[in-house]
Formats: C-alpha cells, sequence, structure tokens
C-alpha cells in the first residue's frame, strides 16, 4: 500500500487566510479610520474592532448558518457596510507562484493586500464610502480571484489581508441589509491537491491551479520518493490519472 505522497506543481500549497480564522470588524456606520485608507494598512491598530470567524452574515435566516451574526440596529440607520482586516504571516514570499481570493460574498466588496487594492466587485467610486451602495449580487457559491499579479506586495513576516463589503440599494425599506462575506486566501493552488480514490496498490492525486501548468507527482512508500509521474502539457486541472500511473 502506497504509504507517502509528494507532488510538485510549480509551488507547494499554503493557506495564507484560512476559513473559520478570526477576524477584526466592524460595521461602516462611519468612516472607520482617518485618513480614510489607514485602515486597510498594517500598522493600523484595530484592538478596538470586534473580532469574529467567517462566515459573516448580517441575515438570521440564511440556510447556511454563518458562524459570525452582524446584528444591526432595529432602527435607522442600518450599516450600509463592514470593514475586516485579518494579519497572517508569510515566511518565504519567493514561495507564493500564485495567489487566490477567495469569496462568497453579498453584495460588493474591495479587497487590499497590505493597503493596496487588489479586486473589487460591484463598486465604482474611487475612494468608495461607508456609505455607498454596491449592485445587486446575491451569494450562491465562493468565486475565486487570481490575484497572482500583486504576490509581490507580501512581505517575509506579518502582511494584512483587508475587506471592506457592502449591500445594495435594492434591500426593501425598513429591512435588515443585506451582507454576507467568506473569505479565503490561498498560495499557489486553487483546490487541493489532495487524495483520492485510494486503494490497496494505487491512489489519484487532484488539484487545480489558476493558470495552465505542467504536472508532475513524486510517490513512494518512504521519503526516498523512488517513482514519479510528469506531463509537461500545460493545463489548470489536470484529468484524473489513470489507477495504474500512481502503482508502485
Amino acid at each position: 500500500m502506497l504509504g507517502l505522497i509528494a507532488l510538485w506543481v510549480k509551488g507547494d500549497e499554503i493557506s495564507l487566510v484560512r476559513v473559520g480564522e478570526a477576524w477584526r470588524y466592524c460595521p461602516g456606520t462611519n468612516e472607520p479610520s482617518a485618513p480614510i485608507a489607514a485602515w486597510r494598512t498594517l500598522g493600523f491598530d484595530d484592538s478596538s474592532w470586534r473580532e469574529g470567524r467567517p462566515g459573516f452574515s448580517t441575515t438570521t435566516y440564511s440556510a447556511t448558518g454563518e458562524a459570525t451574526f452582524w446584528s444591526q440596529p432595529i432602527t435607522s440607520p442600518l450599516a450600509r457596510s463592514f470593514y475586516l482586516r485579518r494579519k497572517f504571516t508569510v515566511s518565504n514570499p519567493q514561495a507564493v507562484k500564485w495567489l487566490v481570493l477567495r469569496l462568497d460574498y453579498t453584495h460588493g466588496f474591495v479587497a487590499y493586500l497590505n493597503g493596496q487594492e487588489i479586486v473589487r466587485r460591484g463598486l465604482d467610486n474611487d475612494p468608495v464610502s461607508c456609505s455607498d451602495y454596491a449592485n445587486y449580487h446575491f451569494s450562491a457559491a465562493a468565486e475565486e480571484f487570481d490575484v497572482s499579479s500583486f504576490s509581490g506586495l507580501l512581505t517575509a513576516g506579518e502582511n494584512v489581508l483587508a475587506i471592506q463589503v457592502h449591500t445594495a440599494v435594492t434591500n426593501p425599506p425598513g429591512y435588515t441589509s443585506s451582507l454576507r462575506l467568506v473569505p479565503e486566501l490561498l498560495a499557489n493552488f486553487q483546490r487541493g491537491p489532495f487524495v483520492a480514490n485510494a486503494s490497496t496498490n494505487s491512489m489519484q492525486v487532484i488539484w487545480q491551479t489558476p493558470v495552465a501548468a505542467d504536472s508532475a507527482v513524486d510517490f513512494g512508500t518512504n521519503d526516498v520518493m523512488e517513482a514519479g509521474v510528469s506531463d509537461p502539457a500545460l493545463t489548470s486541472q489536470p484529468p484524473p490519472a489513470k489507477p495504474e500511473a500512481c502503482k508502485l
């Protein structure tokens, strides 16, 4: 039986910000900092902000049952936005070949890495005010954004991912504003790598990358890794390997 598997696809998987890790957040009833961009930076003091774990939601009827409920006042004004920060550590920025931000969100957002914007959806103003409405977008499944072009913003040691999420103007008057966010930041892989269909003499290794790349899997019964398979064809999601390809 295969005892150990090692794999290489231009870089090892690094989970920089995982679902379930604690974030700092505050409601956007006012701008979170002065100047307006200060809250996005690593040095900003967020110790007075609340703490919670994703997913986040302002609705109690969500079938997904998010971990943190953002309560809103019964009377106006309702917060049209929430601001979030998550610090994380990178030991070797040069090891990050690809960078993927995975979000499930309602309705619009702007994301920043170490103070610089890396991606936005549903918001056009610059800068975006705490009271700005986003275009309507109801969460259904997580979207994956390739932000590899911003990997150079990463520094050795502590970094910060900051996100502001905004509701849409389509909410009926008097109803709690609809907001939802489930964030995750990954390096080098969008999904996987993971092992599937294992038997006594074979198993599959499955992954997905944000851009096309060549593929290689080294495997063995110990750390020598005496066998391997590779494919020079560029693809972001290799087809499942034939079981015979991974036999010892």
